[in-house]
């Protein structure tokens, strides 16, 4: 998978710096060969997405019977909405994890989807909060300018195109920032942080996997590929990050006494 090796200036022997190709290339043999892993795992995604989906349903089951509860749109609408983000960004960081020990061969167990839930309970809320806010600042933008601009249509059109960048950018970080979070285990503001660089870095890269991941989504209308739509992605988005490191010499895990060091 990562067999790639360099010579003593750091150049690729016999092969070209590995590219988006060979990305894609990888992603297709490791979903096939590991596809009763990604079944579990997605399996495990679907599972928590829907016992917060019930969580939300008796939620709001509960406050529908107090009418100034109902009146508030924060209390009756957004709580019940984030916590189904929430067990959805709970289970995407479990799955994340689990691939990402598939592809650095560790070897995990499927007791191993169980047991990290409790690891990931707090990250996957920083990634619901992030997630939240950034897409519904997002499109509540959008809504304010319709009404905002209605008698500058260039203004309007200028304002909504930026805040759809701005959305499409907040998903390009997601695409690296959960297995950042997995990968290396740091602070959830370390990985935000690091995940912009590479958004940035690799714009190209990072567009074509969240383009890939928006052409999957359909898929996961469908009963039996809703069951593996999410790992398929999940080694997408871990491959390439798992990639860069290694293509960077990754950068992000030398301490400063190997910086130092020259090393």
């Amino acid at each position: 998978m990562l067999s790639h090796t360099k010579d003593a200036r750091g150049e690729w022997i016999g092969k070209p710096s590995p590219g988006f190709g060979y990305l894609f290339r990888t992603w297709l043999r490791q979903s096939w060969d590991e596809m009763g892993p990604l079944i579990a795992g997605s399996f495990l995604w679907c599972a928590l997405g829907a016992i917060g989906f019930g969580a939300a349903r008796l939620y709001m089951g509960v406050v529908s019977e107090v009418p100034r509860v109902v009146e508030n749109p924060v209390i009756s609408i957004l709580v019940p909405s984030f916590i189904w983000l929430w067990t959805l960004s709970l289970g995407w960081c479990v799955l994340n994890g689990y691939v990402e020990r598939i592809l650095t061969f560790q070897h995990p167990t499927w007791r191993f989807l169980i047991t990290s839930t409790a690891r990931f309970l707090f990250p996957s809320l920083w990634v619901a909060l992030y997630l939240g806010i950034g897409l519904g600042a997002v499109g509540f933008n959008l809504v304010v300018y319709q009404d905002m601009f209605r008698g500058a249509p260039a203004l309007r059109v200028g304002a909504v195109t930026l805040t759809l960048w701005i959305g499409v950018f907040l998903l390009m970080i997601q695409v690296h920032l959960v297995p950042f979070l997995v990968h290396q285990d740091k602070p959830f503001l370390v990985a935000l942080k690091r995940a912009a660089m590479v958004a940035v870095w690799k714009p190209f890269r990072t567009l074509s996997i969240l383009a890939l991941g928006v052409l999957l989504l359909p898929l996961m209308a469908f009963p039996p590929m809703c069951f593996l739509t999410p790992g398929v992605f999940a080694v997408l988005s871990n491959l390439s990050l798992l990639i860069l490191l290694e293509e960077w010499r990754d950068p992000y895990e030398k301490t400063p006494e190997a910086i130092r060091a020259g090393a």
